[in-house]
C-alpha cells in the first residue's frame, strides 16, 4: 500500500514507459521542488486536486495522465537544504565524489552544493535546457556563501562539489562568489566537476577560481573537428580551445579535465 514515486531527468523523458511496465505509481516531472511536496499535502487532504502540477500517474482504467509542469521555481526563493536531516558530516567516510580523488590525497567531509541552474548553451546532445528550461537561474551570492558558511562551520565540510551546468552563465555573480571565498580564506578546496564552458573562462576568471580554492573543473571539448562542432553547435572554437588552454598554464595547480564525446 505504499505510493512508489520517482523523479529526475530520466523519469521525466521516459515516464510512460515507467508507469506501463508498474515501475512506479507516479512519476514528477522537471524540477521537483513544488510539485512532489504539494502532491504529499494532496496525499495528506492538505490541498485540492486542482492545485497539482507536474506529474504523470495511471488512473483506475490505466489510462496515462499527465498534469503540465507549471513555472519553474526561483532557484533563490528555495529554502536552504535541510543538511541536519542527513548524516552530512559521515558520508565521506563511506565514499568520496570523483572529483576529490584527483585534488586530495586523503578523504575530507564533503558536500555537493547547487549553485545554478540551466545552461545558456544549446548543444544539441544536451537535455539540461528541456530539463531546466532556457537560460540559467542562480541563486544569488549571498545566498550561496551563507550555505557555504554553514557547511563549513557548523558540519565541518572542508570540500565542495559544485555540480552546476552553468557556473558561469553569469560571469559577474560567479566572480563574486569567488571573491567571497576569497575573503573568508577558508581551509577550503572546491571543484566544478560538473564542467564549466571554457569560452567563459577569463584570466581573471581563473586567477579567482585559483585564489577561492578552486582545483579542478571539467571542460565540454567533445569533438576536435569543428564541423561537428558546428552541428552539434557547440560554443567552442578550436582556435579558442587552444588559446584558453595557453592562458591556464598559468595556472598549473588547476585540474583541467576535458569531456569528450565519442
Amino acid at each position: 500500500n505504499i505510493i512508489v514515486g520517482f523523479g529526475g531527468v530520466h523519469c521525466t523523458f521516459d515516464y510512460e514507459k515507467i508507469l506501463k511496465n508498474s515501475l512506479a505509481d507516479v512519476v514528477f516531472l522537471n524540477e521537483a521542488d513544488h510539485n512532489f511536496p504539494n502532491y504529499i499535502r494532496y496525499l495528506n487532504g492538505n490541498t485540492d486536486e486542482i492545485d497539482l502540477q507536474g506529474l504523470a500517474f495511471l488512473d483506475d482504467n490505466g489510462k496515462i495522465i499527465k498534469i503540465p509542469y507549471g513555472n519553474f521555481p526561483d532557484f533563490e526563493q528555495l529554502p536552504m537544504p535541510a543538511w541536519d536531516l542527513i548524516p552530512t558530516k559521515e558520508y565521506y567516510k563511506l565514499s568520496q565524489v570523483c572529483g576529490l580523488k584527483n585534488v586530495i590525497d586523503e578523504p575530507a567531509p564533503t558536500a555537493i552544493l547547487h549553485t545554478e541552474r540551466g545552461c545558456i548553451a544549446r548543444c544539441t546532445f544536451c537535455t539540461v535546457r528541456n530539463f531546466n528550461g532556457l537560460g540559467g537561474r542562480g541563486r544569488s551570492p549571498e545566498t550561496v556563501l551563507k550555505e557555504i558558511d554553514i557547511l563549513y562551520h557548523e558540519y565541518g565540510i572542508r570540500y565542495l562539489e559544485v555540480i552546476d551546468d552553468d557556473f558561469s552563465y553569469d560571469i559577474v555573480r560567479a566572480n563574486a562568489i569567488c571573491r567571497g571565498l576569497i575573503d573568508r580564506n577558508y581551509d577550503l578546496i572546491w571543484s566544478l566537476d560538473n564542467g564549466i564552458r571554457l569560452m567563459t573562462i577569463t584570466e581573471e576568471f581563473a586567477e579567482n577560481l585559483y585564489k577561492s580554492g578552486c582545483r579542478l573543473f571539467s571542460v565540454g571539448v567533445e569533438s576536435g573537428n569543428k564541423d561537428i562542432l558546428h552541428r552539434i553547435k557547440k560554443p567552442l572554437t578550436l582556435p579558442g580551445l587552444y588559446k584558453k588552454m595557453e592562458m591556464l598554464r598559468q595556472f598549473p595547480e588547476l585540474y583541467v579535465k576535458g569531456n569528450f564525446i565519442l
